[in-house]
C-alpha cells in the first residue's frame, strides 16, 4: 500500500467469514504454489552473508553451509520481487557482486548512480548555502 483515501462507501462483514480459517487456507496455498521466482547468482562477503542471514528465513538454507566459510563465496538464492532484491542488494553494497541476471545488475547501477545524483545536488546546493 503506497496511499491511503478515506472515503464515505462502507461494507457489510459476511458473517460467516472466519478470517483465522481464511489466512490458514491462504498460507497453504501460497506454500504449494509460491509466486513465481528468479534465481540470483552472488558472490557475497562474510559480512553480507551474516547480514542476510540476519533478515530472516528465506536465505537460511543456502547461507548456514557458508557461514564459517571466510573471504568471499558464490551463491545462488531464490528471490521473489525485483524490486525487494534490488533494495536488500543495494543495502549490501560493495559486499555483493551480482553474477546473474546482468539486468539486475544494470538497475542496481542504475539506482546507485541515481542516489549519487541526487546526494551530489544536495551537497551542492548546501555549500552553497554556506558560502
Amino acid at each position: 500500500m503506497q496511499t491511503l483515501e478515506e472515503t464515505q462507501r462502507t461494507f457489510v462483514r459476511n458473517k460467516s467469514f472466519d478470517l483465522q480459517k481464511f489466512w490458514h487456507a491462504w498460507c497453504e496455498r501460497f506454500e504449494k504454489n509460491p509466486p513465481n521466482t528468479f534465481p540470483v547468482e552472488l558472490i557475497l562477503s562474510a559480512r553480507a552473508r551474516k547480514h542476510l542471514l540476519s533478515c530472516g528465513e528465506s536465505y537460511r538454507e543456502r547461507l548456514e553451509p557458508l557461514s564459517e566459510a571466510r573471504g568471499w563465496q558464490p551463491v545462488t538464492l531464490e528471490m521473489q520481487y525485483e524490486d525487494y532484491a534490488l533494495r536488500l542488494l543495494f543495502e549490501l553494497g560493495r559486499e555483493v557482486q551480482i553474477v546473474r541476471p546482468v539486468a539486475l545488475r544494470r538497475k542496481l547501477h542504475a539506482m546507485a548512480e541515481r542516489v549519487l545524483e541526487a546526494t551530489s545536488d544536495e551537497r551542492e546546493a548546501a555549500l552553497e548555502k554556506s558560502d
